[in-house]
């Protein structure tokens, strides 16, 4: 197991600066991210995507401070109703920069989806009070004895 941290902790330094930092308070690797709910303050996913010459400078910088690339971070909501269509780009983009560069190591989220056709925004379920009776299970229609809430 590698330690690591995520690069948008280290936000606020360079990609040199937060490599170093990194380094320095013993890390083994970093996981970048790359866009969506990431600002990426330290990878350009277009020019990395575009040019072998940028992608051979990103990994230089964590070479020459003995860290590895532990994962690229694409987390976002895909599913976004109005805003998913672009953040769906970033993932397959992501995917697409993670075989050039070798990595074989992707975060992302599932996303969430609008609660019906015309939604705007993500539908967030949550529950409040009792919970309602159990329905019938796959287990109750088998016959098999099942876990009941009330029990």
């Amino acid at each position: 197991m590698k330690l690591c941290a995520v690069s948008d902790s280290l936000g606020s330094l360079s990609f040199n600066e937060a490599a170093k930092a990194s380094a320095d308070l013993g890390l083994e690797a970093l996981e970048i991210g790359m866009g969506n709910w990431s600002a990426a303050p330290h990878a350009n996913l277009q020019s990395l995507l575009e040019s072998k010459e940028k992608r051979r400078e990103f990994l230089s910088v964590f070479e020459q401070n003995g860290l590895s690339l532990a994962a690229l971070n694409c987390s976002g909501n895909q599913l976004h109703p109005v805003d998913g269509e672009r953040q769906s780009k970033v993932v397959y983009d992501t995917v697409r920069l993670a075989e050039l560069l070798g990595i074989d190591t992707i975060v992302l989220m599932s996303g969430l989806p609008g609660g019906g056709p015309k939604d705007l925004t993500p539908n967030w379920v949550t529950c409040r009070g009792r919970l309602a009776p159990p329905t019938p299970s796959c287990a109750d229609v088998a016959g098999q004895p099942t876990f009941n809430a009330s029990d």
